[in-house]
């Protein structure tokens, strides 16, 4: 399996956001400061930290794996928010 961070840690409460699995099997880790979402975003994020969806896996899917402020949910690629989604560009992000 192949890891890439694509983002320096940032000072303050951050947003771990990590995607595995698909067809290639490539993990890729970003780290977001929680100040650069927007309050709907902190919002999900509170709620799918708070009660993360049952896990669903599915063959050749995206699993992503969030965590912040010592909590953590792991959501299949279908069950992630849609106002969560454009958080996942910044996985693939300069190196």
């Amino acid at each position: 399996m192949t890891e890439r961070l694509t983002q320096p840690a940032a000072e303050g409460p951050d947003l771990h956001l990590e995607r595995s699995g698909g067809f290639a099997g490539l993990t890729l880790r970003t780290v977001v400061p929680v100040s650069q979402l927007t309050p709907a975003q902190k919002q999900a994020l509170n709620r799918i930290l708070s009660r993360p969806p049952p896990r669903r896996e599915k063959p050749d899917r995206f699993e992503y794996r969030l965590s912040s402020g010592g909590r953590e949910a792991v959501v299949a690629e279908q069950d992630l928010p849609p106002v969560l989604r454009p958080l996942l560009s910044r996985l693939e992000g300069p190196i």
